[in-house]
């Protein structure tokens, strides 16, 4: 018997029927892909509702669960198996913001002018019915150019970093363009006590030990500012060069903005939990504050949840797999 609650149901939905039944579920979320992935197997007694009823390649779909939708998207595969008596189906795919990141950007002549992030946004999704959020876009861009071959989605996020924006989705067919805005759960993960399992990656590979970041300011002078991580060798030097001319306070706003990022990318957990939920109706998702609390690990304190893998199988039930980071992470870069 299935150890999972079975209680919790996973609908696929598509433009025809809704599909019960399924035995296992990936769902994959995160704030640093824009397009999140998910697949479903069912086998047996619920491949006969399947056969009566197929599910197409290339359908619009939604994946729903416990009543609240984590992928609005496409199904992209589909993979039938069998092995003696027993036959099992699975299918998979994306969220709608898929095509945007596999297709080339058609705009005229390669550039537009005097927009918004969320005029070129928007112009670059709307082959794709995708609706865009982007409440703050910052100064318009004189020009936003889209090299040829880049993608839409390349095209937005390279100029989204320059507003100190991330782009990702939420299971509701819209590409949100935004600054981290996370939301506290409450939830305290604890060693010996609600985590199932967990791993650390703590690495000094992309950290230095001294960041330089040099500007021109006005006519020809040239300002510069440094500050240094004592936890990594000094003779690891980063040069930081401004894109605008910057005093020397903003200078070394900018230079510690590159050693806190690349401390807080350095240093990341992995953290199964048992269920979908970390509260009563309230499942997983990324951009959650959490409190850590596991000395073997080697961190802890308050990090943000980057991205949530939910799956369930007959084996091991309902489960979370929460990677988590440093809020600075993904801090907004000095304008």
């Amino acid at each position: 018997m299935p150890r999972y609650n079975s209680s919790i149901p996973i609908l696929l939905e598509t433009e025809s029927k809704l599909y019960t039944g399924w035995e296992s579920l990936n769902v994959s979320l995160s704030l640093e892909q824009a397009s999140n992935t998910f697949s479903v197997t069912a086998s047996d007694a619920g491949k006969a509702e399947l056969q009566q009823h197929p599910i197409q390649l290339g359908s619009r779909c939604r994946v729903v669960i416990a009543g609240q939708p984590v992928i609005n998207g496409w199904i992209e595969d589909c993979n039938p198996s069998y092995e003696g008596d027993s036959h099992s189906i699975s299918f998979s795919g994306r969220d709608v913001t898929c095509d945007a990141i596999d297709s080339s950007a058609q705009i005229p002549n390669q550039e537009l002018h005097n927009v918004t992030l969320a005029e070129a946004a928007s112009q670059l999704m709307q082959p794709y019915g995708v609706t865009v959020d982007c409440p703050e876009p910052g100064a318009k861009f004189a020009k936003f150019v889209i090299n040829d071959g880049e993608t839409g989605f390349q095209a937005i996020e390279s100029h989204a970093k320059q507003r100190g924006l991330i782009v990702y989705t939420l299971g509701d067919g819209v590409l949100h363009i935004r600054k981290p805005n996370p939301k506290n759960s409450g939830v305290t993960l604890q060693e010996g006590i609600n985590i199932l399992k967990a791993s650390a990656t703590l690495s000094h590979k992309d950290r230095f030990g001294t960041y330089i970041s040099k500007s021109q300011s006005t006519g020809n002078n040239r300002t510069a500012s440094e500050v240094t991580d004592p936890a990594i060798r000094s003779s690891r030097v980063m040069i930081v060069r401004a894109e605008k001319a910057n005093d020397a306070a903003s200078n070394r706003e900018r230079a510690q903005w590159e050693m806190r990022t690349r401390k807080a990318n350095g240093e990341r957990a992995s953290i199964t939990v048992q269920g979908w939920h970390y509260s009563p109706g309230k499942l997983w998702l990324p951009n959650l504050l959490v409190t850590l609390k596991s000395p073997r690990l080697g961190m802890g304190g308050e990090l943000l949840v980057a991205s949530v893998a939910l799956s369930v199988d007959d084996s091991g039930g309902s489960l979370s797999a929460l990677e988590l980071v440093h809020p600075d992470a993904y801090a907004a870069e000095p304008q």
